[in-house]
């Protein structure tokens, strides 16, 4: 399987996070990890270097790394040509 995945950037497009949904199936299990230049999200799986570097984290990263996406995906989708999403749930 090709590594999924997709750069949460102040440059990232709605349309681009939509299809990147889309193309995932109801077993992917997401993980968010910071990187220079924004916040990653991938799927869990498709990369083994995930898969051995995902051990070796804290849980408190994995936390402050899930906070940056989620915040991340909000302000996109607040500026979304769509309108801001009043029905997602943003907390963790």
């Amino acid at each position: 399987m090709p590594e999924q995945k997709i750069l949460l950037t102040t440059n990232t497009k709605f349309e681009e996070i939509e299809n990147f949904f889309v193309m995932l199936d109801d077993k992917a299990r997401l993980r968010a990890r910071s990187c220079e230049g924004g916040v990653e999200l991938y799927v869990r799986g498709s990369s083994k270097w995930h898969v051995f570097t995902d051990m070796l984290r804290l849980a408190s990263d994995v936390q402050k790394d899930y906070k940056k996406a989620s915040d991340k995906l909000f302000s996109i989708f607040s500026g979304s040509a769509n309108g801001p999403l009043s029905n997602i749930r943003y907390d963790l």
